[in-house]
């Protein structure tokens, strides 16, 4: 339930509204949300109240800046009888609490949510989009959020590349790929992303040899961390075309995976990855990330991936930074370290252990390898009229 208060700057639609009314209340509401954004003013809020609304919201063409808020995604909803798009967000404006859908055919006008490039500060939030394409369609945007929404689309859940400053937190993205002779996936990413706690699902059964079905893709450049997020690609049954978990495709792309896993399933298909980076010089980093091994392809680097649950933890680290083991605890029981070579602590092991010879005549001692022949370290003694030092030479 969201608040909600009466006063100038606040619009009520309803079923049993009325386009003549004034609108300020629920008692005097209007009864199309098209009607309520043609007399409202940039920052003010629409009410649409329980019920299925069959009309586009264009708050782009308005040139304003509206919040609309329903009463839950399950009572409020816009539902387009024909093949159009649903809601036009424009800069600034945000969407709450309800549903669009449109779904009425496979057609690039059937977008549930969509605004135009270089919108800027959209806010959607606990809302459940569906779209014979896609559920939402947001490109080359900055500081987009989305929160506790769903959005499922044929061809698309959320076509989200090229949105610089996008943050995502709890939401769903979904495809079924029923959309026809075209690549389909849960997502589209790239550029300055980060999401936390989402979901990304992408199903296809038609029988197609060529296009791609992936739970997320990456078509933009620069950073994009993804924070306790899952993903489950599954091609079933006529379905053969390539199938992937994550799909980066640009370049100098660099995605981060921390926590989460990826399952990718396609008994029919030729190329199944959890990962697939196309590019060299686009890079995955995981840290906790859960995922197959043997199906990835491209610059992919793991750190702290346990391969045993529980038990096993493999650390792999390049470059010069090395690792950091002061801070690894457990709760009970003995820690095995194996297969880890420490150089200097090779080095003073066989120091301490193995033979060591001492030049009568210098004074220097040699103290050899392992196989008692090649000299690893020579101490030459320095006199002073009080003491011996004996220096490495």
């Amino acid at each position: 339930m969201i608040d909600i208060y009466d006063g100038i700057h606040t619009w009520h639609v309803a079923k049993t509204g009325n386009n003549n009314n004034g609108g300020h209340s629920l008692a005097d509401a209007k009864l199309t949300i098209g009607a309520a954004v043609s007399a409202a003013g940039s920052g003010d809020v629409i009410v649409v109240w329980p019920g299925d609304y069959d009309e586009l919201v264009d708050l782009q063409s308005a040139g304003k800046v509206i919040h609309l808020k329903g009463i839950s995604k399950s009572k409020t909803r816009i539902v387009r009888s024909s093949n159009a798009n649903g809601v036009i967000l424009n800069s600034g404006s945000s969407i709450e609490n309800m549903s669009v859908i449109s779904k009425n055919s496979y057609n690039l006008n059937c977008i549930a949510i969509k605004n135009y490039d270089t919108s800027t500060d959209i806010v959607i939030k606990d809302v459940y989009a569906e779209g014979g394409y896609a559920g939402l369609k947001s490109d080359s945007n900055i500081r987009l959020t989305i929160v506790d929404s769903i959005f499922i689309g044929s061809c698309v859940g959320a076509n989200l590349v090229h949105n610089r400053q996008l943050n995502a937190v709890r939401c769903k993205f979904v495809t079924d790929g029923a959309y026809p002779a075209v690549d389909a996936y849960a997502a589209s990413i790239g550029e300055v992303q980060v999401f936390t706690d989402c979901t990304f699902w992408a199903t296809r059964i038609i029988e197609n040899s060529t296009n791609y079905l992936a739970g997320v893709t990456g078509l933009g450049e620069d950073p994009v961390v993804m924070n306790n997020c899952s993903f489950k690609v599954w091609g079933i049954l006529d379905f053969t075309g390539p199938t992937y978990g994550i799909r980066v495709s640009s370049e100098d792309t660099i995605i981060q995976l921390n926590g989460g896993c990826v399952r990718t399933i396609n008994d029919g298909a030729s190329t199944v990855l959890d990962i697939y980076i196309g590019q060299a010089s686009s890079h995955c980093y995981s840290s906790g990330f859960g995922f197959n091994a043997t199906k990835v392809s491209g610059n992919v680097h793991e750190f702290l991936r346990p391969t045993t649950f529980g038990r096993t933890l493999d650390i792999a680290a390049t470059g010069e930074a090395g690792i950091d083991l002061s801070n690894i605890k457990q709760a009970a029981g003995p820690t095995t370290l194996t297969n880890i070579t420490f150089t200097n602590l090779d080095l003073i092991l066989k120091i301490l252990k193995n033979k060591a010879v001492q030049n009568k005549t210098t004074g220097a001692i040699v103290i050899y390898d392992d196989d008692g022949v090649t000299p690893i370290l020579t101490l030459t003694p320095t006199d002073s009229a009080t003491e011996i030092t004996r220096m490495q030479s």
